[in-house]
């Protein structure tokens, strides 16, 4: 498998490819696949990290466990530079703590259709699958899926007025955004960030002013 660049391909649609194609699918996990970052300009802007804590809370559930660390460790790779070295899928699964990628039933071949099915993963060629290395918000429908105590969380931390129905949660919700802001070097890199999640203008606030305190 190598991690390259697809910014400018011209992919298969992913769900399409996976319920088609559910053969060539196959075929295409018997052997040495390529991996590449499937760069979106616009996800990359405005949506998370997969190592973020936002996917931690809120993606986990609906892609479970193998899907986020697969994207995770694509991230890192492609961060690190390894954009021309080929790796076996059998090591990358390996890494992953995924077991043999031996036929289409295995872990890391459903892990890799999943991916697909939703969206975070496509087939740009004969042995390429492209994958996403940052994730959206959560659509409407995406947050029904949700257990409702973390469903609560995502309306804690988008919803305005949140704290009036249930203090607790919103301080968490203050305590997560503050996690995921921890890396900002600036104030205005923070307020960026705010803007460009659209989390709550009220929570927003209360973290600015908790990080930056403006002398009375």
């Amino acid at each position: 498998m190598s991690i390259t660049n697809t910014q400018n391909s011209n992919p298969i649609s992913g769900p399409q490819y996976a319920l088609m194609f559910g053969s060539e699918l196959q075929e295409l996990f018997e052997g040495e696949v390529s991996v590449s970052h499937w760069q979106d300009q616009l996800i990359e802007t405005f949506g998370f990290n997969a190592g973020s804590h936002y996917v931690e809370h809120f993606w986990l559930p609906i892609l479970g466990p193998s899907c986020i660390i697969l994207m995770r460790r694509l991230d890192r790779l492609a961060r690190e530079g390894a954009l021309l070295t080929p790796v076996m899928l059998k090591e990358l699964s390996a890494e992953v703590g995924l077991g043999s990628p031996n036929g289409y039933g295995m872990s890391i071949t459903r892990t890799i259709n999943r991916l697909i099915q939703f969206d975070m993963g496509k087939v740009v060629g004969g042995n390429t699958v492209a994958v996403r290395t940052h994730l959206p918000p959560l659509n409407y429908k995406q947050q029904l899926r949700l257990p409702e105590h973390v469903a609560r969380l995502h309306s804690a931390l988008m919803v305005d007025g949140f704290e009036r129905f249930d203090t607790p949660l919103y301080d968490r919700a203050f305590l997560l955004l503050l996690s995921m802001v921890e890396g900002a070097a600036s104030e205005d890199e923070v307020i960026n960030n705010l803007v460009r999640w659209r989390v709550a203008n009220d929570l927003g606030t209360a973290v600015l002013e908790y990080l930056f305190p403006r002398p009375e």
